[in-house]
């Protein structure tokens, strides 16, 4: 069985229009960060936040449901990732993978093993960004880095409250991240996810 975890739209981006993709260092716990990347992309399309809110994962029977575009081992639990999907849309990529609990029993908690290693200064933020999927971030074949959206309070458009996510033995959870699109030029990217790595050379779909 497969589970989806998601903010709340309000939660996503908040305010007319979420302006800003954080510039912070994105340290990844895959420790692959490619060599010499550029700065980021700076901004989210005019309808990010509409289209943020509409591209939670749907709930499925099993990861294979939601594409396989690839997979890897992650952590010494029992843990597989797969990468289900990359879509470019109206200005917005999104990036939605998998986590699977390849146990017999027991539980695993997400927590913060997709998160950016960063603790947010403001204390009434941390735990919403602390236990996130904000540390999942995009590389252009022409070395450019795209780190998850935010909205002005600096809450990522990403999958949150990871604390209290817990997959079962035999069990699924999705996670998705929202960040601005690259050029349409751009047919193939790397998608980073900590604790799993990097998947290289990945079709960009645009719809």
């Amino acid at each position: 069985m497969s589970k989806s975890i998601w903010r709340t739209p309000g939660m996503i981006l908040t305010g007319a229009l979420a302006t800003a993709v954080a510039l912070a260092g994105c340290s990844a716990a895959d420790g692959a960060a490619p060599e010499e990347p550029s700065q980021a992309s700076t901004s989210l399309s005019a309808n990010a936040s509409t289209t943020a809110a509409s591209v939670a994962p749907e709930e499925a029977a099993t990861v294979d449901d939601l594409g396989r575009l690839g997979t890897r081992e992650g952590g010494k639990e029992g843990v597989t990732v797969t990468l289900n999907s990359v879509v470019a849309n109206e200005g917005t990529m999104t990036v939605n993978f998998s986590m699977q609990n390849d146990q017999e029993s027991g539980n695993i908690q997400v927590k913060d093993r997709f998160n950016n290693g960063i603790r947010d200064a403001d204390s009434s933020q941390s735990t919403v960004d602390t236990f996130s999927a904000d540390g999942v971030y995009v590389v252009t074949p022409e070395k450019k880095r795209y780190l998850v959206g935010r909205d002005a309070d600096g809450i990522c458009a990403c999958s949150g409250n990871l604390a209290n996510a817990f997959v079962n033995a035999g069990s699924s959870m999705t996670f998705s991240a929202v960040f601005a699109a690259p050029p349409a030029d751009v047919t193939t990217v790397d998608v980073h996810i900590p604790t799993v790595g990097a998947f290289t050379s990945v079709e960009l779909t645009r719809p």
